[in-house]
């Protein structure tokens, strides 16, 4: 992770991911951008962010625009929030934390996470104007409480972020369980991460997309909602 590395790229996981977004929190000097749909800021992190405030640090959190507002718990913290949020990306100016794991404790405590720490300039370039896109999807009904601009009042059209394709490549694979969200491998026929399909085997009526891992009524025989369905094939056609 930080400083034990020279590569431009690193892979980290579990119990490391936390500990490389306090890092990176923690060595801000001008700039902290936390994109997360789902947020609890446990104590050591909300003390570094105010920290951070402190010194002279912007700090922006994008969030699900259909969840709390995390930043009530900060001063002069903005919040934005953005529909069908499920990015988790959390950059400074000099790194940027491409990752599995929302801002909540217990992913960062207990949850099998993975992630990519990017210290390359050009793939920093690429995920902040990615971040920037997230505007254009932020929610016009409660962008006044969270002091955004909104052009024509409406979100824009999608924005395609230009050569902005290896960290897709990377984590093109990965999927959610349809039942409590932790991401896994995308497999239709095994949509369940171990401990739910321990649950519930193969019956019951789930609230995930396995693909994109929005709000969707699934089940095992049906694993995708709409729109992924007609994206993915099924394994083996």
């Amino acid at each position: 992770m930080f400083r034990r590395s020279g590569a431009s790229i690193e892979f980290v996981a579990d119990w490391q991911i936390g500990d490389a977004l306090l890092r990176l929190v923690t060595q801000a000097q001008q700039r902290l951008t936390l994109v997360s749909p789902y947020n609890k800021h446990w104590g050591h992190l909300k003390r570094e962010v105010s920290a951070a405030r402190v010194r002279g640090v912007a700090v922006t959190v994008y969030y699900r625009a259909d969840e709390p507002n995390p930043v009530v718990d900060y001063a002069d913290v903005a919040g934005i929030p953005v529909r069908m949020l499920h990015a988790k990306i959390y950059a400074s100016e000099s790194a940027a934390l491409v990752t599995t794991m929302n801002l909540v404790e217990t992913s960062a405590t207990y949850s099998r996470e993975v992630g990519f720490l990017l210290r390359d300039a050009r793939l920093r370039k690429e995920v902040d104007q990615y971040i920037k896109t997230l505007e254009d999807g932020a929610d016009p009904t409660r962008a006044s409480d969270a002091g955004i601009v909104r052009r024509n009042g409406f979100p824009a059209q999608r924005q395609q972020v230009e050569n902005a394709t290896d960290i897709a490549r990377i984590m093109g694979d990965s999927g959610f369980c349809i039942e409590c969200d932790d991401t896994l491998q995308f497999n239709r026929e095994r949509p369940l991460c171990y401990s739910c399909y321990s649950r519930f085997g193969k019956n019951g009526t789930h609230s995930r997309c396995h693909k994109c891992g929005e709000p969707h009524a699934t089940s095992l025989n049906q694993p995708l909602c709409p729109i992924c369905a007609d994206t993915q094939q099924p394994t083996g056609a």
